[in-house]
């Protein structure tokens, strides 16, 4: 066996190493480790083989020969290794630390044991890695540090993380759960990119909230597309995964080809339901909106009506069955008996003037919802008897309102100024500041009250419009998840270590968070305003009117739009022949640009870009040209 004679740390300057026969050590009722597994020794005997015996034991002499005090269980993986070797224990020299006096016997036993600490997590990585870059086996280097090959593998796993992550996680500065959270970035760089970025918000140790930012462009393998396209199918289409390193968290990469196949195999179930005879299928990723669904009839499906021998035979086989007496032929027959009665039956009228919604559920299922009668059936519905006439529909018919846009469509644009007033407000922490200390100190009776003392963030961004491009602060969860007692301790304790400037930085992004704003009007609220004023509010700065947002206006709102624009004293005729969707796309190729966008002189340019719908303009400038463009369209 591999021996080496290095010097005790515990051993005073006049102890010198002796080496001792095997056969002459004994295991001291002074040392600490009386009892350990033979899965250790096992171990410990797996890394002498290694790399030898890389600290001697300290040993007290008595008249019986030299009994271990510290090394316990490296003499008996010594002794393991001799017996399996059937080396000769009396010629087996082993280098020992010996005193005659009990007291410093005593002092060695009880300072390894107590002083031994196991490898940081860190000098594990790096110690693993610099053996693993030499090319040993990870079973050798796990023989070598007396630990197991998962163990290593596991710690090899961080050594992908660039030094600023693993220096954080040797000072204790992270945990290793947040470490191991960077190691699903494509590359170092990357994962430096967002450490550096979340290193001084809130959710900074927040292991999920990490993997989320790292695979924003990626898709969760238990999200809905993923569960119902399944793995096997997107790999088969050439889709590429990630796996956390861990083993935690599957993310497919290619969300565009997850998307493209979850449609085709919703396209595929669509054109089944087609095939039955349904005046319409519609299919999109999610459940229709309850605003959707609540403007249209209904007609449900007709009971199976069963012949006289059916029901003869379903009450005999029922009679059976709850006595007892039925055998497993019978049983079977009713079952099926009572699947046919009981399944859903449409009639040729129903699937003639109603259709069909389907939609992925989160389960990743196909979901349908049949039998629904657009508003424009409904008459001829009645007539054919399917379904009465929809009192729902008149009760929730939508009021007529002051303003030039539908309800939904100015809650929208609603969220859209609250985005551009919380964006606006942080560089300004002064005003963050003020706001907060207001709205502690002075409450106010009012629904209209644009600041809260709450951790909810306002709704900034509607759903769908992809002309909206907040700053990263504003975007997801603010807050990330609660934390326990505990860890609010430890988070708080790390949050007073932050610099004055970047406490200033946090509070101007929660406050920016929970600010909300209604579009400014008649009943606009003053103090909202007056907010909005000093922010500078700029909605132009986060959104840009896209398709999404043009094809909710009216045609003759469109065209004043472009009017407006251009600087023409009349709407364009060629324009106004065009059909709506095509001055909608015009529209947005000047606003956002494009091979076949037109061509704009500065001032068209200029007002192309300050343009904003009515209702978006502060208070203080309500008579802007831009209002007046849409209130005459209106």
């Amino acid at each position: 066996m591999t021996e080496t004679t290095n010097t005790n740390p515990n051993a005073t300057q006049d102890q010198s190493v002796a080496m001792l026969p095997l056969a002459d050590l004994s295991l001291s009722g002074l040392n600490p480790r009386q009892d350990v597994t033979e899965a250790e020794i096992a171990e410990i005997a797996a890394s002498i083989r290694t790399v030898g015996l890389m600290q001697n034991l300290a040993g007290l002499r008595t008249n019986d020969g030299v009994e271990i005090v510290a090394g316990g269980r490296r003499l008996r993986a010594l002794q393991a290794i001799a017996a399996e070797d059937k080396a000769d224990p009396a010629t087996t020299l082993i280098p020992v630390i010996v005193t005659t006096d009990p007291a410093e016997a005593q002092g060695w036993a009880s300072a390894e044991n107590i002083v031994r600490r196991p490898l940081h997590p860190v000098d594990e990585v790096r110690a693993y890695a610099s053996m693993a870059e030499t090319g040993t086996p990870t079973a050798t280097i796990a023989k070598a540090f007396a630990v197991t090959v998962r163990h290593v593998a596991g710690r090899l796993k961080l050594a992908v993380l660039p030094d600023p992550i693993l220096d954080e996680l040797r000072a204790d500065r992270i945990t290793l759960d947040v470490a191991a959270a960077y190691t699903v970035a494509s590359d170092a760089a990357h994962a430096l990119a967002v450490f550096e970025d979340l290193s001084s918000s809130w959710y900074a140790d927040n292991p999920t909230h990490i993997r989320q930012r790292l695979m924003a462009e990626a898709a969760d393998a238990t999200g809905k597309l993923a569960r119902c396209v399944t793995r096997a199918a997107y790999e088969a289409a050439g889709g590429v995964v990630r796996e956390d390193l861990f083993g935690g968290d599957v993310y497919f990469l290619d969300a565009d080809l997850l998307s493209r196949l979850a449609g085709e195999k919703l396209a595929g179930a669509a054109s089944g339901i087609e095939a039955e005879g349904w005046a319409w299928v519609e299919h999109g990723p999610d459940r229709p909106d309850y605003d959707v669904t609540a403007k249209m009839g209904r007609t449900y499906p007709e009971p199976v009506e069963a012949t006289e021998d059916e029901a003869a035979r379903y009450d005999k086989l029922a009679e059976r069955i709850e006595a007892g007496d039925g055998d497993k032929t019978e049983t079977a027959e009713f079952d099926a008996l009572q699947a046919r009665l009981d399944a859903e039956h449409w009639t040729e009228a129903q699937k003639a003037h109603a259709g069909v919604f389907l939609w992925i559920g989160h389960d990743g299922e196909v979901q349908t919802l049949h039998g629904l009668i657009r508003p424009e059936d409904m008459d001829a519905a009645v007539a054919a008897g399917l379904c009465r006439p929809s009192h729902h529909a008149a009760r929730t018919a939508k009021p007529e309102t002051k303003g030039p846009y539908t309800a939904a469509l100015a809650a929208d644009l609603a969220q859209v100024r609250t985005g551009a007033l919380q964006a606006a407000l942080l560089d300004k922490p002064d005003l963050a500041l003020d706001l907060i200390t207001f709205a502690l100190s002075h409450p106010v009776y009012t629904a209209g009250m644009p600041l809260g003392i709450v951790t909810t963030d306002a709704a900034n961004a509607p759903k769908g419009d992809e002309g909206m491009k907040l700053p990263k602060d504003l975007a997801g969860d603010g807050m990330g998840l609660p934390l326990s007692a505990g860890k609010a301790a430890e988070a708080f304790a790390a949050f007073q270590r932050k610099k004055p400037a970047t406490k200033a930085k946090l509070l101007t992004a929660h406050v920016a968070r929970i600010l909300s704003i209604g579009l400014a009007g008649d009943a606009a609220n003053p103090f909202a305003e007056r907010i909005a004023e000093q922010a500078g509010l700029d909605v132009r700065a986060v959104w840009t009117p896209t398709e999404s947002f043009l094809k909710r206006l009216t045609k003759d709102q469109l065209l004043a739009i472009h009017q407006h624009i251009m600087d023409r004293p009349e709407p364009s005729t060629s324009l106004a022949k065009q059909s709506k969707k095509d001055v909608v796309r015009w529209l947005h190729l000047i606003f956002n640009g494009g091979k076949h966008a037109p061509a704009l002189n500065d001032a068209q340019r200029a007002r192309a870009d300050a343009w904003v719908p009515e209702g978006m303009i502060r208070q203080t400038a309500a008579e802007d040209e831009n209002d007046r463009a849409v209130e005459a369209a209106a």
